[in-house]
């Protein structure tokens, strides 16, 4: 078990670490999970994924427009850039990936557009357009690092080869890559870069918000098998 009571230390770790730590067992839920297990061994059902894929689409609006105030909130022209950066990544090559492999799967746009949200995706939304609309630049950091560093660890764990399906074998290169860590890398020091600064209210804010969004991640795992 991971201890989760223990308060911030920044002599003996950073302030990110700390909030992997703090979500405690639902990061190693998030980060092992069944489908992701799955879909590295590729013995994911293709109606499990469909089910994902579609409601993963649906969601990316909702990251973008925080990653959008992400650029707005950042204090500086390398911050800005680097933001820039990642969601033009979002909405070209992961868009690219979307469309080819809606046609593999045989998911027409209707179907892309009338598909509701399940509901943890749902809420996953509804956190990140209210922390988009109301949020500091150090909660936008928090919810987008707790998101995407769940993807680059569960991805970065996976052997070659890869399946043989290439929606499940690119939604992995697409987690695995050396601009996705670098992104992710980044993201952490940034947040990490400014935890001297917050208080220990604001820590503690920070530390439940990343929690959630972890665990609003297994959720939405568990959620495609149901």
């Amino acid at each position: 078990m991971i201890n989760t009571d223990k308060k911030f230390n920044p002599k003996v770790e950073k302030f990110s670490e700390y909030l992997k730590n703090y979500s405690g067992e639902f990061w190693l839920e998030a980060t092992n999970h069944r489908f992701t297990n799955e879909l590295k061994n590729d013995t994911l059902k293709d109606h499990i994924y469909k089910k994902y894929i579609v409601q993963d689409y649906i969601f990316i609006e909702s990251l973008v427009t925080l990653i959008g105030k992400a650029i707005a909130l950042a204090t500086n022209l390398n911050s800005k850039v680097k933001w820039s950066a990642f969601v033009y990544a979002i909405t070209s090559d992961e868009n690219n990936y979307f469309i080819r492999s809606f046609e593999a799967l045989n998911i027409t746009k209707e179907e892309r557009e009338k598909t509701k949200l399940l509901p943890p995706i749902n809420d996953f939304s509804k956190l990140m357009h209210d922390v988009a609309n109301n949020g500091s630049y150090k909660e936008i950091l928090a919810v987008i690092l707790a998101a995407e560093w769940i993807y680059c660890t569960w991805a970065s764990n996976v052997k070659k080869p890869y399946p043989e399906r290439f929606y499940l074998s690119e939604w992995i290169t697409l987690h695995n890559n050396s601009s996705f860590k670098d992104t992710v890398i980044w993201i952490k020091g940034e947040l990490d870069s400014i935890s001297h600064q917050l208080t220990l209210s604001e820590q503690h804010k920070v530390a439940i918000l990343f929690k959630n969004i972890v665990k609003l991640e297994v959720s939405f795992f568990d959620a495609c098998y149901k």
